[in-house]
């Protein structure tokens, strides 16, 4: 990781950029907004007359939002800035920004502030092997707004950008303002992604849709009591860490798993779900029990060299980009560790162990036997 980077993340969808809230084009580097293995930005640069900010701090309020506090360049030290910009950032299924742009002058100040955008739609694997698209790339401007998108074949991927107010074109975003002094002034840019428009995250409002909010989370987790101040806050910020991980793979479940970390594993990953949930069974026994769901009804049930797949093996490692789709990737999932399988029975019985779930067990139980079969044969 980047000592500029500043990454911010929810469910399967995360941002990283610099410090000074820009996403910058660069070969071999994950700096973008990310959505289901998938880059949905690749550009997204804020300019003040032209040029580019200084960063004065960033700030991570929680895992999913973060604030920028930046100045104008005054290209000396003998001038303090008249106008200094906030950035504030959450992410949800998209991203929602909110640019306050503050006058500490005594006289009024005409700005020009624009917003330079791109989306390369680049498959988490294309970032890093540098692979070049084969389908069809698409704008369409509309007032206030634009839409830029991605198909081939059957996959399609979209980035919807409102930003009402604002002159639009092809690469960019203008808002031009008189700021009287003493004053501020504000605008709220939404994207959301995906194949067909969905619901906005709400205007001037922050507006997690995880099914299970950082707080629902803190409030189910066991008590520590202690006066023992740095263990209270290792303990309260491993909390916050899991919790950042938290990966809903049933839509409208309020049921999770762990991924395995950002920028490039934020996905389902057979091993690293299950040790962790494993780890987690005392303090929060549901991530067994999605691991282990989400991983049985993805159980191998055929023989696939492609993909290491064998009857009653594990995932590995499922994907939902664009190679995975296509088969030029064989995470759609793939079955090549040895140690998942055995690691889903261990897991299973633990859970039983420690929550009395007999039910889940026998719901289970086909997968936990084509498991012990694929131990047997192979």
């Amino acid at each position: 990781m980047r000592l500029d980077q500043i990454n911010i993340l929810q469910g399967d969808a995360f941002v990283v950029s610099d410090r000074q809230g820009d996403i910058n084009p660069a070969a071999n580097v994950p700096d973008g907004l990310f959505y289901r293995d998938m880059r949905h930005l690749s550009r997204w640069q804020l300019r003040l007359n032209g040029h580019q900010l200084e960063a004065l701090s960033a700030d991570n309020l929680e895992y999913d939002e973060v604030v920028f506090f930046l100045i104008e360049p005054t290209g000396t030290i003998y001038r303090n800035p008249s106008l200094s910009v906030t950035r504030r950032r959450a992410v949800a299924t998209g991203m929602h920004e909110r640019i306050t742009v503050h006058n500490f002058g005594n006289t009024p100040v005409a700005f020009e502030l624009t917003m330079i955008f791109d989306a390369d739609f680049a498959d988490i694997f294309d970032v890093k092997d540098q692979m070049s698209k084969t389908g069809h790339l698409y704008r369409h401007r509309r007032d206030g707004g634009i839409t830029l998108g991605y198909s081939r074949a059957d996959f399609c991927r979209e980035t919807h950008i409102d930003a009402p107010g604002a002159f639009v074109t092809e690469e960019s975003l203008t808002f031009r303002h008189e700021l009287p002094p003493a004053q501020e002034w504000d605008v709220d840019i939404n994207i959301r992604v995906g194949v067909e428009v969905d619901v906005a995250l709400e205007r001037h409002h922050r507006c997690p849709d995880m099914p299970c909010t950082i707080r629902e989370w803190l409030d189910a987790s066991p008590i520590l009591d202690t006066d023992w101040d740095d263990l209270l806050h290792i303990y309260h910020r491993s909390l916050l860490d899991l919790a950042a991980l938290r990966f809903y793979p049933f839509p409208g479940d309020k049921a999770s798993l762990p991924a395995a970390g950002l920028p490039w594993f934020m996905a389902v990953f057979g091993r690293d779900s299950l040790l962790v949930s494993y780890q987690m069974l005392p303090f929060h026994p549901e991530l067994a029990y999605t691991t282990l769901r989400a991983l049985a009804e993805r159980q191998a049930i055929h023989e696939d060299d492609h993909r290491d797949a064998e009857p009653g093996k594990i995932l590995h490692e499922l994907r939902n980009g664009e190679r995975a789709h296509f088969g030029e990737r064989p995470q759609s999932p793939y079955f090549g560790a040895a140690d998942t399988t055995p690691l889903f029975l261990i897991v299973l019985d633990e859970y039983e162990r420690w929550t009395g779930d007999t039910q889940t067990v026998q719901d289970l139980e086909p997968a936990a036997r084509a498991a012990l079969r694929w131990l047997e044969t192979y």
